[in-house]
């Protein structure tokens, strides 16, 4: 078994003219969102899932293997959905994965 470990959060904030004078780049924001990894390769559609801490982090617990690994927030069909990333896992380890949304 190996682990993964990370962090989900929104990022986000106003837009500027060209002309105007930059801003510093928006705070990271933590967001409580479920967390889904997906085997690659099909195990019937089974994948695994947790629901990150107030804090944002997780932790899952796999088998060894390539997953596709996501978030989502809200509705299944209306909330806020994070872009997929591949992780592979490998027995004994632990990989990070953090994971965001942008929020306009």
């Amino acid at each position: 078994m190996g682990r993964l470990v990370g962090g989900v959060y929104t990022v986000g904030g106003p837009t500027q003219p060209a002309t105007a004078t930059p801003m510093p780049a928006p705070t990271p924001r933590p967001i409580a969102a479920t967390v889904i990894a997906m085997p690659q390769g099909g195990t019937n559609g089974q994948g695994y899932e947790t629901t990150c801490a107030a804090d944002g982090s997780y932790s899952l617990t796999l088998p060894p293997g390539t997953y596709d690994v996501s978030a989502t927030f809200g509705a299944q069909d209306t909330g806020l959905h994070a872009t997929p990333r591949q992780v592979t896992i490998t027995a004994g380890s632990t990989t990070q994965v953090d994971l965001s949304f942008y929020v306009p």
